[in-house]
C-alpha cells in the first residue's frame, strides 16, 4: 500500500528483485495503481517495468557493462525474419530458439562485430510460435 500525504504529489518505491540463474530474455512486469482515494488519478496508472538480462545467468560469469541482447525481432520479406543483436564489439554470443518457452536449441553463434549482428532466418511455418534468446557460447 502507498499512501501520500497533503499536497504530496510524488513517491519512490523500492522493488526487490531477486537475481537467479537462468538465461533468460528481459522480463516486464507492470506496476498497476489501483483503488485511488483521495487523490485524482494520473493517467500514470499502469506503468511498465522492465528486468534486462545481461548473461547474468551463468555462475561465477562477470557481469558485461553493456548487456548482449536481442534489440529488435523483424519480419524481412514474405518468408524471413531479421534478428539484430547488440552489445560490446568482439563478445562471442550465441541465439537459441524454443517453441514453448522450454526447450530450447542453439541456432547460430558469432562475435559481435562494431554495430551489432543481423541474423537472417527463415520462418518455420511448422510451429505456431517461435521464441529467441542470446546465451553466452558454450
Amino acid at each position: 500500500m502507498v499512501s501520500f500525504a497533503p499536497g504530496e504529489t510524488n513517491k519512490t518505491i523500492t522493488i526487490a528483485i531477486t537475481f537467479d540463474n537462468d538465461l533468460e530474455s528481459s522480463e516486464i512486469f507492470r506496476l498497476r495503481l489501483v483503488s485511488i482515494t483521495n487523490a485524482a488519478s494520473s493517467t500514470y496508472t499502469n506503468i511498465p517495468i522492465t528486468i534486462a538480462d545481461s548473461f547474468g545467468g551463468i555462475a561465477g560469469a562477470q557481469l558485461l557493462d553493456e548487456p548482449v541482447e536481442i534489440k529488435s525481432i523483424q519480419r524481412f520479406g514474405e518468408d524471413f525474419l531479421r534478428i539484430h543483436v547488440a552489445g560490446p564489439k568482439g563478445t562471442a554470443f550465441a541465439i537459441e530458439a524454443s517453441p514453448d518457452l522450454k526447450t530450447w536449441a542453439p541456432v547460430t553463434s558469432n562475435v559481435l562485430p562494431l554495430g551489432g549482428f543481423d541474423w537472417i532466418v527463415p520462418i518455420d511455418r511448422s510451429v505456431p510460435a517461435r521464441y529467441f534468446r542470446v546465451v553466452p557460447p558454450q
